[in-house]
């Protein structure tokens, strides 16, 4: 060890050869472990005695007097090495474990195990409820337990689910569960907020008259007047974990989770409740996470109002390494608070290092960044800052705990402008410190005399230009028309189009007439003749299926001519389903078709011909007049 040195925030530095920098926080959390009394450290619960403090630890039920600890039972007598909850009554020391309820008489050291329904039973929570019953938080739901008569029963309406934590008020008892939080009254049971089915490990009563509610991995939730709020790590806390919540007897509350501890301010709740923006301001006591700048220790075990007290001006915490003393009381000449410290500025893309007196900001480069910091060593959620730019700002702008340290302003006015940043503790509005930079803005030229008298000049040339406007507008109003005649000319090209195609269309069966065949049959035939050539010895044909429906005109008779055309149309469905691909039906007239088939061998034309017929006589074509069933005769021919 080279060098040490305390700085302002009571803090040690230390310095040594090989092994770098360390920092140490001096004074404030004490531990109770092996070195007074325990062989084994990790403690589960504690609770107020007499004169100290009883612990339930991996060596059994402790008593904590005169900074030492001494063992009063040790944990061969207890039904279960875990002790989760503990309350002394003044004669009785009642001891919940992870299997079952034990009950220690003080005064003629003797032990004794509650009822066999109790049994087997994690007692999480003991509180007492008058006259003389123990209401009691366990694996297998809510309990009442009568030491006069030895007898346990359930409580009317609770649910036969594990219960780790009860708060007992007028008419109302409420009981955090592993299905989330429920309030048994006299009236029945209820599900409490929009919990969902969350596990609460512990209850609070604040001295502002909210409901605080810790759950197992969703933050803590806050009810007022009947309006609930939601806090977690997206709201400024450190984890989502909540194991107990302490009074601090104040105006404030302790919350302990699995890395540590923290206090927050009860107007701060308040205040971040009516407002969802809002983030809170955690002060960190202990936090085993060295990146949140607190005193680390194995913290913490237990869970609900067995897990940390407040005593004798100190806040206890049960931990793995052992019993917590967490020391509250401010130190005697309380360290002030250090300015904020402007750490750079933007101005014109370049960055200007801690700048001194007045910043000038050029014509040409009107918006400004500022990054500012406070130089201590506390958590950064703990730390809040606010700003304004005078005198343009009437109203103090507060910057999110975990955001940038920076503002930025944009096109600012010319002239001079102080820039004031306030630095804000936890749940407070009143100011720590503060600092100011002055920003002197340069006018841009059309905040000058010289750009009226220019503007003055160029109005008279305005005028000039007014002849060639018009022009320019006539021209432009001549392109316009030009291009709306371009438009209707496309317009009525693609009406001819559609024109051209229904003159080619039967309008009934939506087939290719005759004209369409008239202007096809061309093509089709020089397309054969490429075919065969290619192909001599296939003796490829363009294929000429006529086929005629029988007795098409007993159906017209029978049932009309609107049903005939509907077998009409499911006729040339059928046909145009059953050719192949490249080759088109047409509706030669009534109730005759041409199929034309292209590049057919001249032995497949019988087949084809057979497959139509036998495709048309197996359908049934749906009618108003009912079901018909058609038949049909084909003739073919192939070209050549």
């Amino acid at each position: 060890m080279r060098r040490l040195l305390e700085d302002r925030e009571g803090n040690v530095w230390a310095g040594s050869i090989g092994f770098g920098l360390a920092r140490f926080s001096l004074g404030r959390l004490v531990s109770y472990g092996p070195g007074q009394g325990l062989r084994r450290a990790a403690t589960w619960s504690v609770a107020p005695g007499r004169d100290g403090l009883w612990l339930g630890t991996m060596d059994g039920v402790a008593y904590l007097r005169a900074e030492q600890v001494k063992v009063v039972l040790p944990v061969e007598r207890l039904p279960h090495p875990r002790i989760w909850s503990l309350y002394d009554d003044g004669r009785t020391l009642w001891i919940g474990t992870r299997a079952g309820l034990a009950r220690y008489d003080v005064a003629s050291n003797t032990l004794g195990l509650v009822p066999t329904a109790i049994r087997g039973l994690a007692v999480y929570d003991i509180l007492p409820q008058s006259p003389g019953a123990l209401l009691l938080a366990t694996s297998g739901g809510l309990l009442r337990y009568e030491p006069a008569t030895r007898t346990t029963a359930r409580v009317a309406g609770a649910p036969e689910e594990p219960s780790f934590a009860i708060l007992d008020e007028q008419g109302t008892t409420y009981v955090g569960t592993v299905n989330g939080l429920i309030a048994i009254t006299a009236a029945g049971l209820n599900r409490v907020g929009n919990l969902g089915s969350r596990t609460i490990n512990t209850l609070m009563r604040a001295r502002d008259g909210s409901l605080l509610v810790g759950s197992e991995d969703a933050g803590f939730f806050r009810e007022h007047a009947g309006h609930w709020a939601h806090f977690d790590r997206a709201r400024g806390l450190p984890v989502d974990t909540v194991y107990a919540l302490v009074s601090d007897g104040r105006e404030g509350v302790f919350v302990v989770h699995h890395q540590g501890a923290y206090r927050l301010d009860l107007g701060d709740l308040a205040a971040a409740a009516a407002d969802p923006h809002r983030t809170l301001a955690p002060e960190i006591l202990l936090d085993s996470n060295p990146e949140r700048g607190a005193e680390s220790a194995e913290c913490c075990t237990g869970i609900g109002r067995h897990a940390g007290l407040l005593h004798s001006g100190a806040l206890w915490l049960t931990g793995w390494g052992g019993l917590l003393r967490v020391g509250l009381a401010p130190p005697a000449q309380p360290v002030p608070w250090p300015k904020p410290v402007i750490e750079r500025v933007l101005v014109g893309g370049k960055w200007l290092e801690e700048p001194v007196g007045p910043v000038s900001v050029p014509a040409s480069a009107r918006d400004v960044t500022v990054e500012f910091t406070s130089p201590v060593l506390a958590h950064p959620a703990a730390v809040r800052f606010r700003y304004r730019v005078e005198p343009r700002d009437t109203e103090w702008r507060l910057i999110d705990p975990t955001a940038a340290r920076s503002a930025r302003f944009t096109d600012l006015s010319p002239g001079l402008h102080v820039l004031k940043v306030e630095t804000l503790g936890p749940g407070r509005d009143t100011p720590l410190a503060e600092t100011e930079l002055r920003l002197q803005i340069q006018p841009r030229f059309r905040e000058t005399i010289w750009f009226y008298a220019c503007v003055t000049a160029i109005a008279a040339l305005v005028l000039l230009g007014v002849h060639k406007t018009r022009v320019h507008t006539l021209k432009a109003r001549q392109r316009d028309l030009e291009s709306t005649v371009r438009e209707r000319t496309q317009e009525l090209h693609r009406a001819n189009e559609a024109l051209r195609d229904m003159a080619v269309t039967d309008v009934l069966t939506g087939l290719h007439n005759r004209r369409f065949l008239d202007q096809q049959i061309a093509a089709d035939v020089a397309y054969l003749e490429r075919l065969r050539l290619a192909e001599p010895n296939r003796d490829l044909v363009l294929g000429f299926l006529v086929v005629d429906i029988d007795d098409f005109k007993s159906v017209n008779d029978r049932h009309g001519h609107a049903v005939g055309d509907i077998a009409l149309t499911a006729f040339a469905d059928c046909l145009r389903r059953r050719v192949r691909r490249g080759d088109y039906v047409i509706r030669w007239g009534g109730e005759e078709f041409l199929v034309l088939a292209r590049g057919l061998r001249r032995s497949d034309l019988p087949t084809l011909a057979q497959q139509l017929l036998e495709g048309v006589r197996g359908g049934v074509v749906d009618t108003p007049a009912g079901p018909l069933r058609l038949t049909c005769s084909v003739g073919f021919a192939g070209h050549p």
